[in-house]
C-alpha cells in the first residue's frame, strides 16, 4: 500500500500490512519476521547498510500488523500488472 504523512503531505511511504488473528498467532509470523531484518539492519554500520531500505514506524491494530517503509520504486503488484499486459 502507499502511505501517506500527515505531517508532511508530500512524503510517501510504502506499508505492508498482515491479517491479526491472536489464535493464529504462531502461522501468521512474516512481518515479525521482516521486522528482525531492519531491526538487525538498523544495528549495523553505514557502509553496511547503505543498500537497505529503512523502516519508518511499525504497529498494530486489533485486526492488522503493520510496517511503514521507504519507497523506491513501483510496487511489485504494479510492475507485474505492466509485465501481463504488454
Amino acid at each position: 500500500f502507499l502511505a501517506l504523512s500527515m505531517k508532511d503531505e508530500h512524503k510517501k511511504s510504502a506499508m505492508k500490512t498482515e491479517y491479526f488473528d491472536p489464535r493464529k498467532r504462531k502461522l501468521l509470523n512474516r512481518l515479525m519476521v521482516e521486522m528482525g531484518v531492519f531491526t538487525e539492519i538498523g544495528h549495523a554500520p553505514p557502509t553496511r547498510k547503505k543498500h537497505f531500505i529503512q523502516m519508518v514506524d511499525k504497529g498494530q491494530t486489533d485486526l492488522f500488523k503493520f510496517i511503514v517503509m521507504e519507497i523506491v520504486s513501483h510496487s511489485l503488484e504494479d510492475i507485474r500488472k505492466y509485465m501481463l499486459s504488454g
